[in-house]
């Protein structure tokens, strides 16, 4: 109570004008560790009362912690777990109270018409479950401290031979929290594409908006970092342009050094990599009505770049909640290259800034600076400049997210028919 009392002071007053936001009607809030406290997040006026301790709407935050912990338990995705998952199960949600027993118990009625999926599940966990005092407890201690995504603590990451050579490698791995045992994964196709709230404050039907960001080029640097979209588990690896390692030689983010690549512009301005999950189909075209007609661009194959611009420089494979702000859309040798502007949930300026007009007003100068970039990057290779779709425009939030929704179909269009293809 008094961490709400000193937010609600702190915060009142600094309410942008005009936004429509008051303290009790539009605006939640949630109270979780000091890595990313007291975030407020528009939602509807009936969805406030969820920050408090009442009666009735415990089984409602209650199932949607479980569903949380169900998911990151599934690792595999496949909406049902196994005997070995549903121990683990009870064991963080009950914190192994249950005797053999009454864990052998349970299990039957959970398997009696197969794998059981969430619905299941939480209909025996609250019958033959929850009426157990003790299994009950633990359960509220265990909801009290579900923060942080579980997927997360799970996740290892690992640079394999020595940096700016073509063998450098960063490797992803997720660890069995009951064993300790390591399983690598592709950052492109296993990492979810979004992170979802322990208590959602925002309207069903409404798009979230923290996705995880694979970072691949740290801001400051220039070594072209990138998913190895075409090697087994894709890890991370320095670019290589004809035999020759890529750095960005136009700034400090292409230079053929006569190995490995880099930006030859220069440093980054801005932590660069990718959103999982995302894929560019090569088989869709993005139109565009422009002054001389309708323009058409394929996407160029990769998952969706991401552009970060809070003030923490990130590490190169490293993965960071990440809030979308708009989107640029760009044209890289006659191929669609969307260009996402978002920011770390973590930092502070994320507290101020919902899309991009705010960027403007909290950055000014950023977007400009990131479209010059952008623009001017190859110039340094006796090449052209780099266009843009709609004379440069930047486009909103909405328009971003729907960009990333409508990508991440194509990538699970794309991947189901990797897997046909593979079973075949």
């Amino acid at each position: 109570k008094l961490q709400f009392l000193y937010f609600i002071g702190e915060r009142r007053g600094k309410m942008k004008r005009g936004s429509g936001m008051s303290l009790t009607k539009g605006m939640s809030f949630k109270l979780e560790n000091h890595r990313d406290s007291c975030i407020p997040e528009t939602a509807s006026n009936d969805l406030l009362h969820l920050a408090y301790d009442k009666d009735e709407d415990t089984q409602v935050a209650e199932k949607k912690i479980m569903r949380r912990l169900f998911e990151s338990i599934d690792c595999n995705n496949k909406g049902t777990l196994n005997k070995e998952d549903v121990e683990r199960m009870f064991e963080k949600a009950g914190e192994g109270v249950l005797t053999a027993d009454e864990l052998a118990n349970v299990t039957t009625i959970l398997f009696k018409n197969g794998p059981p999926d969430f619905e299941v599940f939480w209909k025996v966990w609250n019958t033959e479950v929850h009426v157990i005092e003790k299994t009950k407890e633990n359960f509220k201690t265990f909801s009290a401290r579900f923060n942080e995504p579980f997927e997360q603590m799970q996740l290892i990451v690992e640079e394999d031979n020595e940096k700016f050579t073509p063998e450098y490698r960063v490797w992803f791995y997720l660890k069995s929290l009951k064993t300790g045992t390591k399983r690598k994964i592709s950052p492109w196709h296993d990492i979810p594409l979004y992170i979802k709230d322990v208590i959602r404050t925002q309207p069903q039907g409404a798009p979230l908006n923290k996705y995880n960001f694979i970072c691949e080029i740290p801001k400051w640097t220039r070594a072209k970092f990138e998913i190895a979209t075409i090697e087994p588990y894709n890890p991370v690896k320095q670019d290589v342009s004809n035999g020759a390692l890529r750095f960005y030689k136009h700034g400090d983010m292409l230079f053929n050094n006569g190995a490995l690549r880099f930006y030859k512009h220069g440093d980054m301005l801005f932590n660069y990599g990718a959103l999982p999950q995302t894929w560019e189909s090569t088989e869709h075209s993005f139109q565009f009505e422009e002054e001389d007609g309708i323009k058409e661009y394929k996407g160029d194959n990769d998952p969706i770049d991401i552009i970060e611009i809070g003030s923490q420089q990130l590490a190169t494979g490293s993965v960071t909640p990440i809030k979308v702000l708009g989107v640029l859309g760009m044209i890289d040798d006659g191929e669609m290259d969307w260009k996402v502007i978002a920011v770390s949930t973590g930092d502070p300026l994320a507290l101020f800034m919902d899309d991009i007009p705010d960027v403007t007003r909290y950055m000014p100068g950023a977007l400009e600076c990131i479209r010059t970039w952008l623009r001017d990057y190859k110039i340094c290779h006796g090449k052209p400049q780099n266009k843009f779709a709609m004379d440069g425009e930047y486009f909103g939030r909405e328009y971003a997210q729907n960009i990333i929704k409508e990508c991440h179909n194509h990538w699970r269009n794309f991947h189901l028919i990797q897997e046909r293809r593979q079973a075949s």
